[in-house]
């Protein structure tokens, strides 16, 4: 839920065009047609019988909260080379993810029975609100040489791990690899704390400058004088 490197996330979100429902499809030059009246809320009755999915959102928004720290240690070494260790770290709360509201309890039968609001609808009820939490910790250590000698370089490894109780806000209609939103209990949502799925428990990266010691401007060049014919 938080984009702290070398842990990143990523989302996006799925139009269809009108060229596939032209029923939709408004002309630019006629103007736009009026406002249906809105539904009076004693004329909304759900279908007990009815398995189209419903969506939840909580009234009352709150708003996510990210705490960040780092620190670091420096090391002046022989040959113009800084010696480094940072640690970085980060928690989320109140993060919005989504899960099953209605999520059948376990038992046998039919699993539309076994709903906690079967009299109301059979069919899933997605819940979205800010239940989500996150944490990151993480150590690098570094290496970084400044141009002298025709050389420079930077080394730096990261470990760290990214955990949560959800990567992401789930807002599609079949979120996870079975629909459930990645949620395994939704009386426990504790329980789904666990690796985020961005983790990236290591990564190591080295870049450099060498400068070659021969031809026109090079070490071996530098001081000589032209010999007389």
């Amino acid at each position: 839920m938080t984009n702290s490197p070398p842990f990143f996330g990523s989302g996006g979100i799925f139009l269809p065009s009108d060229q596939l429902y032209k029923a939709s499809t408004i002309p630019l030059s006629a103007s736009l047609p009026p406002r249906p009246p809105e539904a009076a809320p004693g004329d909304f009755v759900l279908d007990p019988r009815s398995i189209a999915r419903l969506r939840s959102w909580t009234q009352t928004l709150r708003m996510p909260t990210i705490q960040q720290w780092n620190v670091s240690i420096p090391k002046q070494l022989p040959g113009n080379i800084m010696w480094e260790v940072n640690y970085g770290g980060n928690t989320g709360r109140q993060l919005y993810a989504s899960h099953v509201g209605n999520q059948p309890v376990p038992g046998p039968g039919s699993q539309e029975d076994r709903r906690p609001y079967g009299q109301y609808t059979r069919a899933r009820i997605i819940r979205t609100w800010p239940w989500a939490t996150s944490s990151y910790h993480g150590v690098s250590p570094r290496l970084d040489k400044r141009f002298s000698g025709g050389l420079s370089f930077l080394m730096a490894f990261t470990h760290g791990r990214s955990l949560d109780t959800a990567s992401n806000l789930g807002n599609c209609d079949a979120c996870g690899p079975s629909g459930d939103y990645g949620v395994q209990d939704s009386r426990n949502l504790a329980a789904n704390y666990g690796l985020s799925n961005h983790n990236i428990s290591d990564r190591f990266v080295l870049s450099g400058i060498y400068s070659q010691p021969f031809g026109e401007g090079g070490p071996s060049q530098r001081g000589a004088s032209e010999a007389p014919c």
